[in-house]
């Protein structure tokens, strides 16, 4: 080991006695794993592949949802598994209902452009039910892996930790993006999928798909042992919910908006739908929007199922256009805005483009995580903290 490494170490160790011994805590990554991009298809998992529950997700299920962009009539044997999603207690539709632990799988059809590995603007998200005792282990899985694999001392991640409480920020996950997603510790990961994720399990599936000319499609199904049932989108008395932006600049909302418009008093739609007739005062109705967006993002005050799906997806470029546009603080609209000891910074390249509209996962190859993710993350980690 490089000398200049190991006084380096060593500084550390005095600066925080037992550090080295010290257990590194799970992180937002941990429970939102995004996957890097891969060098081949082979690496990620595929919707055939199978495990105790059955294959991961069945082509009967898959042919529920609409044509994708592309046309392609394989789609979705190019599917794969970019990201991962676990939560100890999903929001539910009535507090009183019981709680069931689920992992979530993101998948995104990838292709080959320019010699790369590329996804297209589209996805599905297929969410399985877990026990409690399922879900520890594959977070202990996680945990051990993190402390066993010697992460400790490869890029000293662990300081962003305990020189900063809040921890590291929600990105590709440090140990996959360093071994490779057909590295150890992602076949680790997709050994517990296929424990604990399949057909068998089944319970929702959701889909957002991108028909090219600036317009969005979003909806999704619930499985259950009566049969499919497309789901009720809130708001919007609809099963399907389309956006629109004809914005060649990306930086504005542009002759547009969703359809159908929700009829919730926390509405975005003057921000979404033709930001450049707003004019430079900062009306009541653009105020009380703005601080929709904040609300939107807070996963303490909505969910999927009192929030629908275009203004969640749109509430971060809204946003951002806001206070990129008018001269206000944001302190003076964020009274709502999730609050978190963990690191809620957004580090997602061109956050404020406002057709991009992906939640978690990719945009071409550059990873895409929007606010609401990484501010349900520190909820989940949060929560397990009492789980």
């Amino acid at each position: 080991m490089p000398k200049k490494i190991l006084s380096l170490i060593c500084l550390f160790n005095f600066m925080w006695p037992g550090i080295s011994e010290a257990k590194l805590p799970l992180e937002l990554s941990d429970v939102s794993i995004l996957f890097p991009m891969p060098h081949s298809n082979s690496e990620l998992l595929g919707p055939d592949d199978e495990g105790v529950y059955g294959i991961l997700l069945p082509k009967e299920a898959f042919q529920y949802l609409p044509p994708f962009e592309s046309g392609d009539s394989e789609i979705y044997q190019k599917l794969r598994v970019v990201g991962i999603r676990l939560d100890p207690c999903p929001a539910r539709r009535e507090i009183s209902l019981p709680c069931y632990p689920e992992i979530r799988l993101i998948w995104q059809p990838l292709v080959i452009a320019n010699d790369k590995i590329s996804s297209l603007d589209d996805t599905v998200h297929t969410f399985y039910d877990l026990s409690r005792e399922e879900i520890k282990e594959i977070l202990s899985t996680i945990s051990e892996y993190k402390n066993l694999s010697g992460e400790t001392f490869r890029g000293f991640p662990f300081l962003s930790r305990y020189g900063n409480p809040a921890g590291i920020g929600l990105g590709v996950h440090p140990i996959i993006q360093q071994e490779g997603p057909g590295g150890p510790f992602a076949k680790k990961l997709k050994v517990e999928v296929l424990n604990f994720a399949g057909e068998k399990r089944l319970k929702k599936m959701t889909f957002m798909r991108s028909l090219g000319t600036g317009i969005w499609d979003f909806g999704g199904f619930d499985f259950n042992s009566t049969g499919v049932k497309a789901i009720d989108i809130p708001n919007i008395n609809s099963t399907r919910q389309f956006f629109y932006n004809s914005s060649k600049k990306m930086t504005e909302f542009l002759d547009g908006g969703p359809s159908p418009a929700p009829l919730s008093v926390d509405t975005i739609q003057i921000l979404i739908s033709d930001s450049d007739k707003l004019g430079t005062e900062v009306t009541d109705e653009i105020r009380n929007a703005v601080v929709a967006t904040w609300k939107i993002e807070n996963p303490r005050i909505t969910n999927a199922h009192n929030t629908d799906c275009v203004s969640c997806h749109t509430a971060q470029p809204a946003r951002f256009w806001f206070l990129g546009h008018f001269s206000v603080l944001q302190s003076e609209y964020d009274f709502f805005a999730f609050k978190s000891k963990y690191n809620l910074i957004n580090g997602s390249e061109l956050a404020e483009k406002t057709t991009r509209l992906r939640a978690f996962g990719y945009d071409g190859n550059v990873p895409v995580i929007n606010q609401r993710t990484i501010n349900d993350s520190a909820r989940v980690l949060e929560d397990l903290e009492a789980f």
